[in-house]
């Protein structure tokens, strides 16, 4: 019987299965064969915002105006309802908003992914990943519990977490693995150079942060999308990228 906690082994052997470029792969990562320098990356993706800086900041921006609207109408809802049925649309009004958001945050995650490979983008990847909403959102739905469980235990499990499931929701699209495959693929992989994931997450948020507050905003159409840039080079580095 396979065992369904072992990250999966593919055949990257012939045409159909070729990465793009020269760089890693789902067997490479879990062992840690993969490069992550820090100055590297960052400059990367900085170069790498040159003429597509617009397309990844109003993916974002969309993204962030869709959720309001969306969170807007479900409270709506629920402050309109009495008693315990107020509590029951409550939780599935918290579902439908997960469950709009996680594909929505991946495809532009995908977006960074498939620029740092030349491949052309758009801002309508936010909608690329509708299709595979169930599994995106199982992928969610676990990251998130187990992410939450590991804060309430101690802080630090929850930390290591949140860094360690950084890629498991592009893992389930770009890569088609199922959503407990993705976690434990994503968890492998980050293990082996986790302090360097984390270094890095926090430098762009607080680039990021900073941008917002000193240029008054104005950064932030800069740093966002580095910032998805970022992002898929370090996932692109380590899990490679398949043709389309």
């Amino acid at each position: 019987m396979d065992d369904v906690y072992q990250p999966p082994q593919s055949d990257l052997t012939g045409d159909d299965n070729e990465i793009i470029g020269e760089y890693g792969s789902i067997e490479k990562a879990i062992v840690g064969d993969y490069e992550l320098n820090f100055n590297d990356v960052l400059n990367e993706a900085w170069c790498l915002t040159k003429g597509v800086k617009w397309k990844l900041f109003c993916a974002f921006f969309l993204l962030i105006i869709i959720s309001i609207n969306v969170l807007i109408g479900l409270v709506t809802v629920v402050t309109t309802m009495d008693g315990h049925v107020s509590v029951v649309v409550a939780v599935i009004a918290s579902i439908i908003f997960t469950g709009l958001l996680y594909p929505m945050w991946t495809g532009i995650m995908v977006m960074g992914i498939d620029h740092s490979v030349g491949k052309n983008i758009s801002f309508t990847y936010i909608f690329k990943y509708i299709d595979k909403l169930i599994p995106v959102v199982v992928a969610g739905f676990f990251m998130s519990i187990l992410t939450q469980l590991g804060y309430f235990l101690l802080l630090l499990p929850g930390i290591y977490l949140f860094i360690s499931y950084m890629f498991a929701l592009p893992l389930v699209c770009e890569k088609d693995l199922s959503p407990w495959q993705a976690l434990e693929t994503s968890r492998k992989a980050i293990h082996h150079n986790w302090f360097s994931f984390a270094g890095i997450i926090f430098a762009m948020g607080l680039i990021t942060m900073l941008s917002g507050v000193l240029l008054f905003g104005i950064g932030l159409i800069w740093t966002i999308p580095m910032t998805i840039l970022v992002i898929g080079i370090m996932y692109r580095n380590m899990f490679g990228v398949e043709p389309e």
